[in-house]
This record gives C-alpha cells, structure tokens and sequence, in this order.
C-alpha cells in the first residue's frame, strides 16, 4: 500500500470544506450539538462514498 498524497490532501480539503458548509447552513445553527455532529458525519460519509467512487484507489498486484 503506498501514499497517496494527491488523494489525501483532496480528502482533508472535501472534509473540511463539507464540515464548513454544515456549520454555517441554518439548519445547523438551529440543531443542538449532537444533532449537528450527527447531521455532519451523515453528510461527511455520503460526500467521501461519492469521492471514492469517483477517484477509486489503484489496485495493485503483488
């Protein structure tokens, strides 16, 4: 298995961009806190599956 550093950097900048957007909607400001930490890993797992179908890892043989 090798690093991907092109793959994780695109990762950390989905995550946070999607964390940030979650935060600043209004639906987030009205929610308590476990909601909208609930709400944000729901939201979070949804855009990474769709990352990961669109960018699927190498397979490698060996």
């Amino acid at each position: 298995m090798d690093l991907d550093l092109s793959r994780i950097i695109v990762t950390v900048l989905v995550i946070f961009v999607t964390v940030m957007a979650v935060e600043r909607t209004s639906f987030a400001k009205t929610a308590s806190r476990p909601k909208r930490a609930l709400i944000a890993c729901i939201i979070v797992f949804v855009v990474m599956l769709v990352l990961n179908m669109i960018w699927p890892e190498p397979v490698t043989t060996g």
